[in-house]
């Protein structure tokens, strides 16, 4: 589905710029509230296990056993998320020496989420200083075909669902282009850029005085291809 965006390597060449981006991805799924209404259950799943996160002998398997009972109580585009949700949370928690696949699969649920309008998709909005609004929840809610539940109906209109005034605000658009890089890394990944081309340019003049096959600037760029 996503084509593998958090594995670019043309925007990211190390493999330790794709890690940093992907938790910087994660952080942020993380820490953003649930579009759901409280006290309603989530639409598609909500957060990101983390193992770092948690203390107790079971407590990521007790997380993702939870994870896999939403997953099989759901129906339609909550279960389509949740699917994708599901496998990236297993990959990372579980399989932590396939971090390519975990970044694949991660790019999967972003693409998901970008598809669908889901505000958690765009990393420049902060959604605990600027919330979703009822148009954004509405949309979420009703992705796909996706009927409303009895619980959500009940609440709609206090929400403001139906009402075509909520809907004037209009929050800012999901970024295109490199839409994968996270601006909380960005700096990061300017520095570790920096470096490599140091080192390109660093080999490129120790070939000019004293040729050494191994540090050619071609050589640098391979090592850096090389994938945990």
């Amino acid at each position: 589905m996503s084509k593998g965006h958090l594995n670019d390597r043309s925007t990211m060449p190390d493999y330790k710029i794709r890690d940093d981006n992907f938790h910087a991805w994660m952080k942020h799924y993380q820490d953003a509230p649930s579009i759901s209404p409280e006290g309603l259950p989530t639409s598609g799943g909500h957060g990101f296990i983390d193992q770092r996160r948690m203390s107790g002998p079971t407590a990521v398997s007790d997380a993702l056993h939870a994870r896999r009972d939403e997953l099989e109580g759901a129906v339609g585009p909550d279960r389509d998320r949740l699917q994708l949700l599901y496998r990236a949370e297993t990959l990372y928690n579980l399989s932590p020496g396939s971090r390519s696949e975990v970044r694949e699969a991660m790019s999967d649920l972003i693409a998901y989420d970008r598809a669908h309008g889901h505000p958690m998709a765009n990393p420049h909005r902060d959604l605990n200083a600027e919330p979703y609004t009822p148009q954004e929840q509405a949309h979420w809610h009703r992705r796909d075909g996706r009927s409303l539940t009895t619980a959500e109906q009940e609440r709609a209109s206090g929400l403001d669902w139906n009402n075509p005034l909520a809907h004037q605000h209009k929050p800012a658009p999901m970024p295109e282009g490199t839409w994968w890089l996270h601006p909380a890394n960005e700096p990061k990944r300017q520095e570790a850029l920096r470096r490599i081309e140091r080192e390109i340019e660093d080999a490129r003049g120790v070939g000019a005085h004293r040729p050494v096959p191994h540090l050619s600037a071609d050589t640098v760029r391979q090592r850096r291809e090389i994938t945990p």
